[in-house]
């Protein structure tokens, strides 16, 4: 699906908005710093729309150009993960990517002020899919539950 939609409490009613520059579903989406930002998810390989597999595109929403830029990709392609940040750093875990066809214990880091990836975390203790993340200071929560 590439189709966007913003709500507007005061106004109770739906706009549609910019479509995505890739269709996509089981993504994460998050609000950092008034911008949004999509990463991953499954959709289109190779733009050909005849065949799916996991995205590795990090879409960032623009609220002041309205509109939507690709920025870095990530290094595993995945969905169903679950996204969380701490500070300046949104950390992507777990989820299952198409390319290797199992299901991911990594962790990639991306810290949006530089906008450049963080190295060396350690991988999360088991492989996870369809789980969840939240950030409660001064520690991140994962839960499978």
């Amino acid at each position: 699906m590439d189709v966007v939609e913003s709500y507007d409490v005061r106004a109770n009613q739906w706009t549609k908005i910019r479509k995505l520059n890739t269709p996509r579903c089981l993504s994460c989406m998050f609000v950092v710093s008034d911008n949004l930002y999509l990463i991953g998810g499954t959709g289109p390989k190779f733009r050909d729309l005849k065949s799916t597999g996991s995205l590795g595109d990090m879409d960032i929403w623009d609220t002041a150009t309205m509109s939507w830029t690709t920025i870095v990709g990530l290094t595993i392609p995945r969905h169903g993960h679950a996204v969380a940040y701490v500070g300046t750093q949104i950390f992507i875990m777990g989820g299952v990517t198409t390319v290797y066809m199992r299901c991911l214990s990594n962790i990639e880091c991306f810290c949006w002020k530089r906008n450049a990836w963080v190295r060396g975390i350690s991988e999360l203790p088991i492989t996870l899919s369809g789980h969840a993340a939240i950030t409660l200071p001064p520690a991140m929560l994962i839960s499978n539950e």
